[in-house]
């Protein structure tokens, strides 16, 4: 192993806990923790459905502070909801071409396929799903721990379908800025 120190905080913390140091004795510096959100600078630009639910599935993964427009919700919503069903459509065909005589039923790899990759993408989008929920319900200044509403069968879900479709608040709030563009109030011509 050489002596030079480790640059990522990823490499500082695997070497420290090969040497047994903690990570601020291997970088010699602390690391640096996320904080609350700012509430300086412009908001976010105006992205895609699609470029939403891009960001709320990398950039955005585990971040559970600031606000959340609709558009962003709903982005996220509607390309899970398409990526869910392609898996589901895979796992459909794999049933339409299993052989079921009798008691026996010979399903097909197609159906172990799409029930793998729907699981897998359950997982992998649970987490964001929540961040972006918990993030949606701060932009109509709600907790995110409002979400155990879906714990109660149906009516939770409902409810909680109905609060995604307010607007959000225009003003900033206790979770952060406005996630809406700013814009600039342009002078009434005078008649």
């Amino acid at each position: 192993m050489s002596d030079s120190a480790p640059t990522s905080r990823f490499a500082a913390r695997a070497a420290a806990a090969i040497a047994g140091q903690t990570a601020i004795e291997a970088l010699g510096r602390p690391i640096e923790r996320p904080t609350t959100p700012s509430f300086d600078g412009p908001p976010p630009p105006d992205l895609g459905l699609f470029a939403y639910f891009l960001r709320a599935t990398t950039d955005d993964y585990a971040t559970f502070l600031g606000r959340a427009r609709r558009k962003e919700f709903w982005g996220f919503a509607l390309f899970y909801l398409v990526f869910w069903l392609l898996g589901a459509a895979i796992a459909g065909l794999g049933v339409a071409n299993s052989t079921f005589a009798g008691s026996d039923a010979n399903l097909s790899p197609l159906f172990f396929i799409g029930g793998g990759l729907i699981a897998l993408y359950g997982l992998g989008t649970l987490v964001p799903g929540l961040a972006v929920t918990t993030r949606r319900l701060h932009d109509i200044g709600w907790s995110g721990w409002w979400q155990l509403l879906h714990i109660l069968p149906l009516v939770g879900s409902l409810v909680l379908l109905g609060l995604m479709l307010l607007p959000g608040e225009p003003e900033p709030n206790r979770f952060g800025p406005s996630p809406l563009p700013r814009r600039e109030s342009s002078p009434r011509p005078v008649r």
